[in-house]
Order: C-alpha cells, then sequence, then structure tokens
C-alpha cells in the first residue's frame, strides 16, 4: 500500500474524480464516542483536504457535522459477503471512489489492520495513527502485538503517534522509524480562554477529575491522594466528568470509587457530573483551579501519548498535576507548567495538592507556563494533518515519477 503505483483511473496516488479538494478518507471503528470527540477538532481544522469518515458504527454524528456525511458499513448478508470477498464494505469502498479519495487514514492500530483492504483497493497510501491502548493491548502482549502489526508496519506510508515516548513504543513493536513520525494533537487556543486560577482563602480547593473510567486513568490513586487531604482538614470542592462505557471492568472501577468515597466521607465534597459534553467539560474547567490526572501503565493499556483534556484544561490555566507517564512530560514540566509526580505515588499527589491550595503564586504561575506550552506546540493552526498528507502525497507523486 506505501509503494507508489498508478492508479488506474489516471493522476498519481488517486482515483480518476476529483473534487476542488483532495478528499482523505477517514477509517474508524466507532465514529464518534464521548471519549474521542477531539478527533472532530482535528478533522474540521484540515485546509487543504476534506474529510470523508468511514467506521463500523456511527454515534453522535448529529452533534459533530463534516462536509461529507459519514459512511456506516452497513447491514444485511450483501454487506457482510461483500466483505469477506472484498475485505471491505461494498458501501464504503463506493464512497471512497466516488469521491475520489487519494489517502487512507485509519485511526487506531487494529482498524488500521482493517483498513489495508480499502487502501489497496483504492491503490492509494495508508497512513495510520495510535492513541494508547492499541500501543500495548494484546493477549499475547509485546510479541503479540508485532505479530499482529508485521503486515500493517510494512503497509502503511507513515504511522503517527503524540510524542517521542509512544514513537519509541512503536518502534519497540517493530516500526520501521522512518515511517514513524510524531504529530501532536493540538486545538485551537483562542477557543479556550486563559483565566489566572488563584483560590481565596475561605474558599475550597477546586479539584477537576475528567476521564473514562479506565484503569490507566490512576482513578483510585488520584481519590486515595484526594482522602489524605480531606483527612488533614483541607476543604476540597471534586468534580469528577466522566464514567464507565460498557466494558464490565470500567463498571467495577466506578462501583470502588462510589464505595470509596462514600467510606472515606468524601460524599459531600464530591460531585458526579457523568459524561458531558464539549461546552459542559468547559464549563467545569471554568469552575476548577486543578485538573487532576494521574495516568498510569498497566499490563494491557497506556497513554498513547498525553491525555487530550491535559492540553484543553492547560490552554484554559488550570493547574495541572499528572504523572510521568508517556507524553505528559511533553506538556506537564516540573518547575514551569504543572506537578508531575511518579506514577502511583499517592505522597507526592498529596504534596501537589497541598500546594496548589497554599501556594497560590505557584499555581497562577503553572497555569501561565502550561498555556505557553499549549501556544508553542499544541496550537491546531498550525498543527493540522495537512502537511502529514502532503508528504506522503508528495512522495507517493516523485516515486511514480520516477518509476514512468
Amino acid at each position: 500500500v506505501g509503494a507508489a503505483r498508478r492508479p488506474r483511473g489516471g493522476g498519481v496516488c488517486g482515483a480518476a474524480t476529483m473534487t476542488e479538494r483532495p478528499v482523505v478518507v477517514h477509517f474508524f471503528g466507532t465514529y464518534l464516542p464521548a471519549s474521542e470527540v477531539w478527533v472532530h477538532r482535528q478533522l474540521t481544522a484540515l485546509q487543504r483536504y476534506e474529510p470523508l469518515v468511514l467506521a463500523r458504527r456511527l454515534e453522535r454524528v448529529a452533534e459533530f457535522l463534516l462536509p461529507r456525511p459519514p459512511v456506516a458499513e452497513g447491514r444485511g448478508w450483501r454487506g457482510r459477503a461483500g466483505r469477506r470477498v472484498l475485505g471491505v464494505a461494498p458501501r464504503q469502498l463506493a464512497a471512497a471512489r466516488t469521491a475520489g479519495a487519494r489517502l487512507v487514514h485509519a485511526h487506531f492500530g487494529p482498524v488500521g489492520r482493517r483498513a489495508m483492504a480499502l487502501a489497496r483497493r483504492l491503490r492509494v497510501p495508508l497512513v495510520v495513527s495510535f492513541y494508547g491502548r492499541d500501543l500495548f493491548a494484546h493477549p499475547r502482549g509485546t510479541t503479540g502485538l508485532r505479530r499482529a502489526y508485521r503486515q500493517l508496519f510494512r503497509c502503511a506510508a507513515l504511522l503517527l503517534v503524540e510524542g517521542p515516548a509512544a514513537a519509541a513504543r512503536l518502534v519497540e513493536l517493530g516500526a520501521p522509524p522512518e515511517r514513524v513520525r510524531v504529530h501532536r494533537l493540538g486545538l485551537d487556543p483562542a477557543a479556550y480562554p486563559f483565566r489566572p486560577r488563584r483560590r481565596a482563602p475561605d474558599e475550597p480547593l477546586r479539584v477537576l477529575l475528567a476521564c473514562r473510567f479506565t484503569a490507566k486513568k490512576g482513578l483510585p490513586y488520584a481519590f486515595v491522594a484526594l482522602a489524605r487531604v480531606a483527612a488533614e482538614g483541607l476543604p476540597l470542592a471534586i468534580e469528577v466528568v466522566g464514567d464507565a462505557g460498557a466494558d464490565p471492568a470500567e463498571r467495577r472501577l466506578a462501583e470502588r470509587l462510589r464505595t470509596f468515597v462514600a467510606q472515606r466521607g468524601l460524599t459531600p465534597h464530591v460531585r458526579w457530573l457523568g459524561f458531558q459534553s464539549a461546552a459542559g467539560l468547559r464549563a467545569a474547567m471554568d469552575r476548577a483551579h486543578v485538573l487532576l490526572h494521574p495516568s498510569v501503565r498497566t499490563p494491557v493499556d497506556g497513554e498513547g501519548g498525553h491525555p487530550v483534556v491535559l492540553t484543553e484544561a492547560a490552554a484554559c490555566g488550570l493547574g495541572l498535576i499528572a504523572t510521568d507517564h508517556g507524553d505528559i512530560p511533553q506538556l506537564v514540566v516540573p518547575g514551569e507548567s504543572g506537578w508531575l509526580c511518579p506514577e502511583r505515588d499517592v505522597t507526592a499527589l498529596v504534596t501537589a495538592l497541598r500546594q496548589a491550595a497554599t501556594e497560590p503564586e505557584r499555581l497562577a504561575a503553572y497555569g501561565v507556563g502550561a498555556r505557553r506550552r499549549v501556544e508553542h506546540l499544541y496550537d491546531l493552526r498550525r498543527a493540522t494533518w495537512d502537511p502529514v498528507y502532503d508528504a506522503v502525497l508528495g512522495a507517493c507523486s516523485s516515486t511514480a515519477t520516477a518509476l514512468s
């Protein structure tokens, strides 16, 4: 797929039918779960390319409009038979061909494996983005992932990750280093008004936790630290944005957390807000002083860069309390943009919470530093996927010209 070949319809690395902006297929498992709404921001920021979303399942599409309507796989025996024969749903293949797709961009490693058939049928390059669990989760661990991704690494023109730690992990799994590229997931800082955080002496420390209830988010360590701080007499107001999904492990974790909160007397201090819209999350950030996000590596999961909510909170000026996990240190720099604690170190989390509550100048300075890092490294106006596609299609065109 990554090699340059002349398409049947003429032109280099594309089909005969073209639109004003070249079309890139974005291939998903589900579009768009509540924990991945940041994807829409990346798609709508594209300047020179038009996205066409293909997914097995569609969710919430009315909330996240795109220039072209997303296309699901479809149901029925015709669709299943077509997938077995073609390796891709016929209606999706037809939609991509009609749009004149020039490139396929798959999101998450396992989806990239499924997207190989589509890219091969279209005779276009394949780009794959890795985001976290796809770098760690396999019944046979690293050995299993190496085998699972072997063909994908040979076929993909480019493999995208969010930071150097994720890049090193991908190379460890067998990816060719020359095809691995760091591309940070950005946001428009102008859409996130900055406000310095200062806690008044008679005000509780307003702590925000915002994540899906998965093990890698380190929520048990966060609540143990909060319970210790509350036991010391520090007034707290804790808001939790997020919840468990359908996964039984997530539901068990949610039950454990609520039981712990009740047993430790934290119930009056905690508001469980569940999953929120972008506006709801923004409102919670506006109320908070700090975002507490102590991610941890588990045997089957880890952050594929750093959580996008950290970037959003940093842009708004919140104090960031996080762990030295994955690529979080790219954003949270000790002494500059937040408190960076070792994974699973509750004592370090307690110290950070105390300092956020009792050292207002430090809290304000970290908020300023975090905003600066967002403007420097995560400004979506300068970090869209456009140059990635330019590079892939440019290389494809050059190779095709040399072979002609």
